[in-house]
């Protein structure tokens, strides 16, 4: 059967795998945006086990926040299994809180899910980014304001998580953000 696309990525297996988290930023008419922290992968939709903050957050309370979930266990060596990289864990939260502070105008939502936390280091695999043009009444300015975000918010994403492939109003399936520190 052949193939109807041009091109595809490969990547390097995600691994070891210490634990995964969901990241997400919603928006709220009244208290504008919020950050979403909590067990992700396939434990978001078995686990009750996320925590809110509204924006904008500074890093003791991303870090309070992580440390009262129950996968927090996991990446602290539960039942003595290797560490998660924490500190790269809270970079990758504050990396995708700074990018909805600077992005509050036009961002409506956007999921990081899963983020793993690995011994060394954490990778995003997967995320959706929706933007709100919503708020400009007339369609000749909506038009312009999108065509001078688009390329603009290609940068941010860029500048803030790592490359991904944009298409329209929504950036999705693609590797978003890998840390710092070093691979053992």
């Amino acid at each position: 059967m052949p193939a109807d696309f041009d091109h595809f990525l490969v990547e390097e297996m995600a691994g070891p795998v210490v634990a995964e988290i969901i990241i997400g930023v919603s928006r709220d008419e009244a208290f504008g945006l919020s950050l979403l922290i909590g067990a992700g992968g396939i434990l978001v939709e078995l686990l009750d086990d996320t925590v809110s903050l509204l924006l904008p957050v500074q890093k003791p309370e991303i870090e309070e926040a992580m440390r009262s979930l129950k996968v927090f266990n996991l990446i602290d060596s539960h039942r003595g299994r290797e560490r998660g990289d924490f500190d790269a864990t809270i970079d990758a939260i504050m990396a995708v809180a700074q990018f909805a502070v600077d992005n509050n105008a036009t961002l409506a939502e956007l999921d990081v899910n899963p983020l793993i936390i690995q011994p060394k280091g954490v990778i995003a695999v997967d995320v959706v980014s929706e933007a709100v043009v919503a708020h400009l009444e007339d369609p000749a300015s909506r038009a312009s304001h999108n065509a001078s975000r688009r390329p603009k918010a290609k940068h941010e994403v860029n500048e803030h998580l790592g490359t991904c492939e944009k298409t329209s109003e929504r950036v999705e399936n693609c590797l978003l953000y890998t840390s710092p520190s070093p691979r053992a």
